[in-house]
């Protein structure tokens, strides 16, 4: 069953246990001692124990481990909300076969030999992960940790597990997790934890394409913050209500919102949220054609967002700021930064960012006349915003394919991605693009022959781009409505009937 130590092969050896056999315990020197020749013989030897002798061994295992590695890891606050909470530690990289080995060391009577140590470790592997993006990871620990804790007390950890799932592009399987610990916090009128818990709901909601429920539960998160005076939530949900403000066209309130959230970031010294709310007014800015303020908030951005080492906000702001530079004419410039975001934004795990930014490349390419490549890399984007559920840029996507089609003669195909991308941008509320594609509808209706449904869909769209001053836009779309009409032989469709 077993195989004497010097006939064994050295590869065979696991490279952990070696550090750890040089210690003594009751004066065997495990060095000398046996190599289990399979993994079953291990485990049937391992089931030959004693239950309290098996629960010895995974405590000598545990301390052991732990003496290796620096000693006891200091604890995770209680009702931390925020990964960073935990400073990492020696143990952090072990901490997943320390915490297997706490949750085992059980004796005959169910008690535990290292009572909070089950707990502890899954907390420190869990923010190891995140700090590593393996955020997947980090979702599950946090889980289980979770189901150590009473109702009460889990909502930070429920709140982390599913911060984690959101930021890996699974919204989706983050909503129930967020509600599952907003009905505990409500049951525990703990209106703290339900103010942290609603911006983040609410978060999720914007993301998932919901405007309308996401509004609603950003204002009540803000009566939750201020009520128990949690001002750095104050912070980030008026910098998330903002973002539904600005998605929506209400860019002038969108501004002002974010004003009121980064002077409270800046109160508090809260350098990371600092940074993320001068991304959003980078954003704000170039939307209604302020391209000086917008370059200058996204160069204030990345210096906060580089200080604080936010890798994911860096590659976001950096794919943001390639949308900046391709509206002033540097497209060199913006593919560069776009490379380099989307390099950022795998390493870190961050799917939605990813698809967000493989569509603005595509634009780029499509502006550059790489209409192959600019097809194929919409067709990578659209796969990706469809796995995380983000609506926005699966219609934004659409709309952009659909033109593509139209311009090389396949008018059914441009027609049916028009249709789409209308319905999503509808559903959430996105006024801009809608009023893009009802233009580019309204020339695929011209060409398949219904010239009368075609001008009513063009003056809507152009309703919707003169409503939101999008005059470059309108201007654009009325000089490719114009050569249309001119090879079908019709008047312009701002121009009186067919």
């Amino acid at each position: 069953m077993f195989a004497k130590r010097g006939k064994a092969r050295p590869a065979r050896r696991p490279p952990r246990v070696n550090r750890a056999a040089r210690c003594y315990h009751g004066g065997m020197d495990a060095e000398s001692a046996y190599l289990f020749c399979h993994a079953l013989l291990r485990d049937a030897a391992y089931q030959l124990q004693l239950p309290g002798d098996r629960a010895r061994l995974h405590r000598l295992a545990f301390d052991i481990m732990e003496q290796l590695h620096g000693g006891r890891a200091p604890e995770v606050p209680p009702a931390s909300e925020d990964d960073s909470a935990a400073r990492p530690h020696a143990t952090d990289r072990v901490a997943a076969e320390l915490a297997e080995h706490a949750a085992l060391a059980v004796d005959e009577r169910g008690q535990s030999l290292l009572p909070g140590m089950h707990l502890l470790y899954l907390q420190r592997h869990a923010s190891h992960c995140a700090r590593q993006f393996r955020l997947e990871a980090a979702a599950r620990s946090w889980l289980a940790a979770a189901s150590l804790l009473d109702a009460e007390q889990q909502w930070a950890a429920l709140r982390l597990a599913a911060h984690s799932l959101h930021q890996a592009g699974r919204s989706q399987e983050a909503e129930p997790i967020v509600s599952q610990a907003l009905a505990n916090a409500r049951a525990a009128q703990n209106r703290r934890a339900e103010g942290s818990l609603l911006e983040l709901l609410a978060t999720i909601q914007r993301e998932l394409g919901l405007p309308d429920a996401a509004e609603s539960n950003y204002h009540l998160a803000l009566a939750a913050n201020r009520e128990s005076r949690d001002r750095r939530t104050e912070g980030i949900a008026l910098g998330g209500l903002a973002v539904v403000y600005q998605n929506t066209g209400r860019f002038e309130l969108a501004r002002r919102t974010l004003h009121q959230a980064y002077e409270i970031h800046r109160a508090l010294g809260n350098r990371k949220y600092e940074g993320v709310a001068l991304g959003n007014l980078a954003i704000t800015e170039k939307d209604v054609g302020n391209y000086s303020a917008s370059e200058q908030f996204y160069g204030q951005a990345l210096d906060v967002q580089r200080e604080t080492g936010e890798r994911r906000h860096e590659g976001l702001t950096l794919a943001n700021l390639a949308t900046l530079y391709r509206a002033t004419g540097r497209n060199e410039e913006a593919e560069e930064l776009l490379a380099r975001a989307l390099r950022t934004l795998r390493e870190c795990g961050d799917r939605r960012g990813e698809g967000t930014a493989l569509t603005t490349l595509a634009v780029l390419y499509q502006a550059t006349d790489r209409v192959e490549l600019a097809e194929r890399t919409f067709a990578d984007a659209l796969l990706i915003h469809r796995e995380v559920g983000n609506r926005r840029f699966e219609g934004v996507t659409l709309g952009n394919v659909a033109l593509i089609q139209f311009n090389s003669g396949r008018v059914e195909e441009a027609e049916r991605n028009c249709r789409r991308a209308l319905e999503i941008h509808r559903e959430v509320k996105h006024r801009r693009f809608e009023g893009i594609n009802l233009c580019d509808y309204a020339l695929c209706r011209m060409a398949l022959g219904h010239p009368a449904e075609a001008r009513a869909l063009w003056l809507q769209g152009a309703a919707i781009l003169r409503e939101l001053a999008e005059r470059e836009i309108h201007e654009r779309k009325r000089k490719a409505m114009q050569r249309a009409c001119a090879r079908a032989g019709i008047p312009p469709l701002d121009e009186g009937g067919p």
